[in-house]
This record gives structure tokens, sequence and C-alpha cells, in this order.
């Protein structure tokens, strides 16, 4: 709240920081700092989360998975993207964007999607883990290339797959419907990578 500043007790060398916005009239009130997230304030104090916290947070979080080591795969954008590896197999982390900023639900929109194309045999990540404070995703990593060229067998499934996704439409009740059809859109954006002829896409 701007009348906390305004107390004639409030020492002028303390760092004076609004969540939210400034009105036009503001008084004598000088050098106050405005976010409209949480998470802005707590980057403008204490810097993203380095490679080793997010490491350390992952391995206290989720101990069972004897998680030995990270890599930075994407770390521009909207979101952020890593490869944690364990002594039996590699995954995926996704760190999606804020919520305050972007009040999608992309988190339980794509991990609900890989859940259910992952129960019919799709050739999407397996979902592991999610944490919706955090708006983390952990997904099982799919080893691949990336193809620069347009490729007439991957046209062709990702018909196939489209397909596949009618199918399984059917299968479920009327609320499910618009989920469904976000699928479509969501395979659509996916990076899509082939190994021994085989679509794989990694998140």
């Amino acid at each position: 709240m701007i009348e906390v500043f305004e107390e004639k007790e409030f020492s002028s060398l303390t760092k004076k920081i609004l969540f939210g916005k400034l009105e036009a009239d503001i008084g004598s009130i000088k050098n106050i700092i405005e976010f409209d997230s949480w998470r802005k304030i707590s980057l403008s104090i204490f810097s993203e989360f380095s490679l080793e916290e997010i490491f350390s947070v992952l391995t206290q979080k989720w101990k069972d998975l004897n998680l030995t080591g990270i890599k930075t795969i994407k770390a521009n954008g909207n979101s952020r993207v890593y490869r944690v590896d364990s002594n039996e197999q590699s995954y995926v982390l996704k760190i999606y964007p804020d919520l305050q900023l972007d009040p999608r639900k992309r988190l339980e929109t794509e991990y609900q999607s890989c859940l259910v194309l992952y129960q019919f045999n799709l050739a999407v990540p397996k979902p592991i883990r999610m944490d919706d404070v955090l708006n983390w995703g952990l997904y099982l990593w799919i080893e691949g290339k990336d193809t620069d060229e347009r490729q007439s067998n991957l046209i062709f499934q990702l018909i196939e797959f489209i397909q596949k996704l009618k199918e399984i439409k059917t299968k479920f009740q009327k609320r499910h419907l618009d989920m469904h059809l976000k699928l479509v859109y969501l395979v659509l954006n996916l990076n899509y990578r082939y190994k021994r002829d085989l679509l794989s896409c990694k998140i």
C-alpha cells in the first residue's frame, strides 16, 4: 500500500517496492519501484534460480527419483527447459511462466493432455511429476535429433496422430471435448523429433 511509504517514520534508506500500478498523484514520495507480480518482486531481491538451486529443489522435492545431474536446454522465452538425469533414465523439466503474468494454466493443460495421450500409446513424453506451486512439470526424456527439412514421413505420422485424437475423443464424456480440441493445437506446437523412423516430440 502506498500509504506505508507516506509514514513519517518510514526510512528514506529503505528500498520502496510497490505491488501494482502507481497512481498519477503520489505526492512527494520518490524512488518507488513498481512490479505487477510477486515473482518479479522476488527476482528483484533474490535474482533467478541458478541451475544448482533448481537441482537442489528437485532433489529435495522428488527424492525417490534419485536425480544425479541437470543441464540447460532452453533458458529464454516463455518457459525454461532442462534435462535432468538419474542413474536409470533422463527427464525433461519444464518451468512454466508466472501465472500472474500469463494466467493460462499451461502446466495443467500440457501435463494432463500428455497424460491422456500417453495412456493411449501416442508418441508423447510420459508425464512424471508436477508441482502447482512452483509451476514445474517433469516429463520422461525422449532421445532424438532436430530435423531441419520437411520430411513426408513426419507429415504422414502427424496426420495419423490427429486421426488417433479423433478416436480418443469419442471415449470421453462431453465435458472433456474442449481439452481434446486443445490437444491438436498443443501437438502442432511441439518440437518433433525422430529416431529409427519413429515420431518423437520433446516438451
